[in-house]
Formats: structure tokens, sequence, C-alpha cells
């Protein structure tokens, strides 16, 4: 089935679940967030879960599709954006991710409605690459060498150490060089949308946390000055999203995007 965007927007269908979350994950910009039922954990519970996600999702968030322009032919073209083309092969790989980090989460991914929001989202992340990059081409951003180590490092530690790292690009089947290039990007991303919006200067209020806490039953909370700035980062996390969510929007509706499946 072919889908021809010009002018309208193009977003991912969503699935309708009940005892669905959305499991709070630091994304890369150009990432849509994953709507996946998962079981209803503490948010600050979820360690354990969390430093899986955070993993998998970050490695999908390369925009390699040119990388398969010259190696790999076969499987066919699955969607052109502002003409440049995504291999079937390419969105092979990103569903493969995104399914292992569902199946982390005990997701049942034989169940077809997540099937088609896993290929969806798969196949919109590399899109949405494809778009952001570009634009961040036109203002003429770059990563350098000391930035893309630095969020290595950060990526790292936010795992617990090289080690812990190693095995889940080895589980993810990355090789360094591919994680380098996902890395460089996702740096000239935030860059992009550090100059195009206010996004580093998001605050959040007393009256938001209170508010965002107000879902959990107090009986289960830490105190508060345990989990204050989880809190904060999770309200911050989301206004990004949200912030992010609104350009990307406006920019996939701009785009010549031609959906093959």
């Amino acid at each position: 089935m072919e889908e021809q965007n010009t002018g309208q927007n193009t977003t991912p269908a969503e699935s309708s679940t009940t005892e669905s979350v959305t499991t709070p994950i630091e994304t890369a910009p150009s990432q849509p967030s994953v709507e996946i039922p998962v079981a209803k954990v503490a948010w600050y519970k979820n360690k354990q879960l969390l430093t899986a996600v955070v993993v998998a999702l970050i490695l999908i968030g390369g925009a390699g599709y040119y990388l398969y322009d010259s190696k790999y032919k076969d499987g066919g073209v699955v969607a052109i954006v502002n003409g440049e083309k995504i291999y079937k092969v390419a969105l092979d790989e990103n569903i493969a991710r995104m399914q292992q980090a569902a199946t982390q989460q005990g997701v049942d991914i034989s169940d077809a409605t997540i099937q088609q929001k896993i290929q969806d989202e798969s196949l919109q992340i590399l899109i949405d690459n494809i778009i952001l990059m570009s634009a961040a081409e036109k203002e003429g951003l770059a990563a350098t060498e000391e930035e893309v180590k630095a969020k290595y490092d950060e990526l790292v530690a936010q795992v617990g150490g090289e080690e812990e790292f190693k095995k889940l690009l080895e589980e993810a089947q990355l090789t360094h060089d591919e994680l380098m290039k996902n890395i460089r990007e996702r740096v000239i991303i935030d860059a992009y949308f550090a100059k195009v919006t206010d996004i580093e200067n998001i605050t959040v209020s007393d009256e938001e946390i209170t508010e965002f806490l107000s879902a959990y039953p107090k009986e289960d909370l830490p105190p508060l000055e345990e989990i204050k700035p989880q809190v904060e980062a999770q309200i911050r996390n989301q206004k990004q999203q949200e912030l992010i969510t609104g350009i990307l929007e406006k920019m996939r509706s701009e785009a010549s995007i031609k959906k093959n499946i």
C-alpha cells in the first residue's frame, strides 16, 4: 500500500489499550514516545526496566538510512522522505530493536495491534530523523568529538558502567561504529532543538510536582525530598516531548513523505 503525504501530517496509528502507560524514558528528540501496555509499576521503582528501554530506544535513534543506500538494495524501498530512500532492511533492524525493548517490558509482541504499532513507530523514527537531520544541516550544525564523547559517557553512566553498556550493545546487535554514528546524530538533533526552541529553559513548578504525585497513592510514595529530582526530571521530559512533538508535526506536514507499506 502506498501513502503519499504532501501536506498532511503523518503520524503512527494510535492503538487503544487498557492498562497502558508511557514508560518514563529519556528519548532522543527524534523519537516518538512508545506507548505500549506494560505492567503498572511505579515510575520511581522502574530502574531495571528504565535502563533497558532507555538504551534500546537510544540505539534505534540514529538516522542510518543512507548507510543502506549502496550496501542494501534487497527488500525494496519502504518510504521516501524529501527524496531520501528508506530501505526495508533499515526498517527491519529498527523493528527488531523495538520488539526487544517491548519484550523486556513484558509485552506480547505476537499481538497484531502491537506488531503494527511497533512497525509504525519504527518507520516513523527513520522518517523523523531524515527530516530533522536535514533541518539541522540547513542550520549548519555539526557535532564535535568532545560532544560525542560526552554523550557516550552519559549513556554509559546511565546504565551503570562500560561492562553493562557493552552487554546491552551486544544484545541489540549494534556495532560500536553504528552506536557512535547514532550518538553523533543525536547530538546534532539536540543542538537543533536547542537552537530553534527554548527547550533547555523549561521549568517545573511545585504545583506541577504536586499534581504529578497526586496520581499515586500517598502510602506508596517515598518522602518527597527523596524523589523530587526524579519527579522534576520526568515532568521536564514530558514538557520537552510535547514541545518536540509539536515541532515535528509541523515539519512532517511540510515534508514530502511517501510510504510504501
